[in-house]
């Protein structure tokens, strides 16, 4: 159960991020906006999502700022189906 002072996480603020990996693949991915450097260092030590796991280091192309649980979880899964060429316009352009 959540004290009076902890945000839930409907209420925080959240981030879609597209990494490249090692081979040139592209991975995108969502978390909690404050959580993104470690999210990415996770990534980097092998125990991020299991694709990025055999293809590490990555790095960060780009994320975005400030979005609800449910606007980062849609626009993940839009990302997701884009072509490559598509990905990081689209995340660099993402208004809320």
């Amino acid at each position: 159960m959540l004290n009076s002072t902890s945000e839930t996480n409907e209420t925080r603020l959240w981030t879609v991020y597209l990494i490249e990996c090692q081979d040139g693949t592209y991975y995108c991915g969502v978390c909690l906006l404050e959580r993104l450097e470690l999210r990415i260092a996770e990534h980097n030590s092998g125990k991020g999502a299991r694709y990025t796991s055999a293809r590490y280091p990555v790095k960060l192309i780009t994320s975005t700022k400030g979005l609800n649980k449910q606007q980062a979880y849609r626009l993940e899964y839009r990302v997701k189906k884009m072509r490559r060429d598509k990905k990081i316009a689209c995340l660099k352009n993402y208004r809320t």
